[in-house]
């Protein structure tokens, strides 16, 4: 079976180390070829302003209330998703849509670096600190 966006799957994640692995559910939230980008689901309490508390856990193939914690991705293969439990539903998908929306955001800058140094074809040197740029 094929995974889909907005289902919720019982994975086989690996340990860092390669020493072992658990099997977790988790929400798939985009698929990229042959991966599968997913947030995990836990039974704790939510602990960030990222966390989605699942209103209908039940109905959406899971034993126990629970959570998804939008601040913790993983790219999987797709072989790695053993089984499917169950789809979000409305209401649950809208919510984490809009924690997505307001919450996930790139937290770097595209401009120079705070700290470094440049050289330019002219062979001038720049040296970036905080709080100036000191010329040299």
């Amino acid at each position: 079976m094929t995974p889909s966006p907005g289902e919720i799957w019982l994975a086989d994640i690996p340990f860092t180390d390669g020493s072992a692995s658990k099997i977790r559910p988790v929400l798939v939230l985009w698929l990229d070829a042959g991966d599968a980008v997913v947030a995990a689901v836990t039974s704790a309490a939510t602990r960030s302003s990222s966390d989605v508390f699942l209103q209908n856990w039940q109905a959406e193939g899971l034993r126990v209330a629970s959570t998804v914690r939008l601040s913790r991705l993983d790219c999987l293969e797709q072989n790695l998703l053993r089984r499917r439990l169950g789809a979000l539903s409305g209401g649950d998908a809208q919510r984490i849509k809009q924690i997505w929306a307001s919450q996930i955001q790139l937290r770097f800058s595209s401009s120079r670096p705070d700290y470094g140094y440049e050289i330019t074809r002219a062979g001038s040197f720049t040296l970036y600190g905080d709080p100036a740029i000191i010329n040299v």
